[in-house]
């Protein structure tokens, strides 16, 4: 393939996956908890050889290459619901929950009780303590304090667990305002973050600063495809100037 075209084909892509996370993260603007995905791109020409001159004409010659994404750390506004199992985290950390696909983390802490009494998220996921394992409560009002003890009747219940990760850039998000972690050995450490009880954390998505994003992505893939038919038709030309068009 002529690298010219290549390398704008690879600017295309970054640009469209680009537009694909943008889209994502103001769709859940308003998602309790959900933290918003970023990329980050190194230009074409940053990876070439030194040596290697006049590769790429002007427009295509520093084409962004998609070399990851990372999950936002920032945290969202902290908003009253009332809600006797909501917690919210004022801080850096995730509550931890057990799935049928292993281990997931979360920030959306608007939790209830199974059928079991057991503490779960909406998707009917366990809510882990600090041992890893289940929470299981009763319908007796419920006290938690800023370090996560959980209380009914002045019983301590547990107290639930709120960890911090180590090497963010091996987390993913999922569906249902989950985060995996790639690590099959995550480190997990005990988090510094408070718990309110009766509150929610909102998306910390901006949504002023994600719509420029939005239309700096589309004017950028815009003008990647611009470059490719640009150089499409230059190489169409050349090759009529050299071998005469077919009669």
């Amino acid at each position: 393939m002529n690298p010219e075209i290549y390398t704008a084909t690879q600017g295309l892509v970054a640009r469209q996956y680009q537009l694909d996370i943008t889209a994502q993260n103001i769709a859940n603007a308003n998602t309790a908890g959900y933290r918003g995905t970023n990329s980050f791109f190194y230009a074409y020409n940053d990876a070439m050889n030194a040596g290697h001159q006049n590769v790429l004409n002007s427009m295509a010659n520093n084409q962004p290459i998609l070399t990851g994404t990372f999950i936002s750390s920032e945290t969202g506004p902290i908003k009253h619901t009332g809600g006797a199992y909501d917690l919210a985290l004022e801080g850096p950390g995730f509550f931890k929950l057990k799935t049928p696909f292993g281990t997931r983390y979360t920030r959306r802490g608007h939790f209830r009780l199974n059928a079991e009494g057991a503490l779960t998220n909406e998707q009917g996921y366990y809510v882990l303590d600090n041992r890893n394992r289940r929470i299981l409560l009763d319908e007796t009002p419920l006290e938690v304090s800023q370090d996560g003890f959980l209380y009914q009747n002045g019983i301590e219940k547990g107290q639930i667990s709120v960890v911090e990760l180590t090497n963010p850039e091996n987390l993913v998000p999922e569906e249902d305002v989950l985060i995996a972690s790639t690590d099959p050995n995550q480190v997990e450490l005990p988090a510094r973050a408070r718990i309110a009880r009766g509150f929610l954390e909102s998306s910390n998505v901006n949504i002023a600063k994600e719509m420029v994003s939005l239309i700096r992505a589309q004017r950028a893939y815009e003008m990647n495809n611009d470059v490719i038919k640009t150089i499409d038709r230059d190489l169409n030309q050349k090759m009529i100037q050299t071998f005469g068009s077919i009669k």
